[in-house]
């Protein structure tokens, strides 16, 4: 007796042609997935860079406007890493607040140093925060914030205008090489009399 063979099935022949195919379908696919994450994390950079620019320019000029004293060193509520503090008293109230323009450095190696906007109302030379706010979510380590006043490098009364220059960055993924690099510089004028 003679068993019939079953030939349903592929041959080598079929079987390379179907990986080959299956490679022309998804190596595109791949590629595209690459390039939409790499444009989301520049897109993200970007946002993040303009929402700085937002924020910096939101506070800043009312700060340096609203400010009795202005203070690049000898804070009543900042410490080592303060850039410049603003400080006035509520005409309506009597209520003393401080405002200060303060670099966070970062936690860890995955994290990047912040510039930040913390506000204090002051009583009997006691500093009580009340708001914590981030300007810039990523400063440029190597690049130094700046306070400049005029008439006076030293802030003193009676000062005119206030410039703060503030360098954000934003890393590649996956290294420490920068993509994106951007200098905030404000200039704002104090309101006298």
């Amino acid at each position: 007796m003679h068993m019939a063979h079953d030939d349903a099935g592929m041959t080598l022949v079929e079987l390379l042609i179907s990986i080959a195919i299956l490679g022309l379908i998804i190596g595109p696919l791949v590629i595209a997935m690459y390039m939409g994450l790499s444009t989301a994390k520049a897109a993200t950079g970007r946002t993040t860079d303009s929402t700085a620019a937002q924020l910096l320019s939101a506070y800043f000029p009312t700060d340096v406007e609203s400010s009795d004293a202005v203070r690049t060193s000898g804070f009543t509520c900042g410490g080592a890493q303060t850039a410049v503090e603003f400080e006035w008293t509520d005409a309506g109230t009597g209520v003393k607040t401080d405002v200060e323009y303060t670099l966070i450095p970062s936690g860890g190696s995955d994290s990047e140093d912040q510039f930040r906007r913390q506000a204090y109302a002051v009583a009997g030379g006691t500093c009580t925060k009340t708001s914590d706010d981030v300007l810039v979510q990523a400063v440029d380590p190597a690049s130094s914030t700046t306070v400049t006043c005029l008439p006076t490098a030293s802030c003193a009364s009676p000062l005119t205008q206030v410039t703060i220059d503030v360098t954000a960055f934003a890393k590649k993924p996956g290294g420490s090489a920068l993509y994106s690099k951007y200098t905030f510089h404000l200039t704002s004028t104090r309101r006298v009399g």
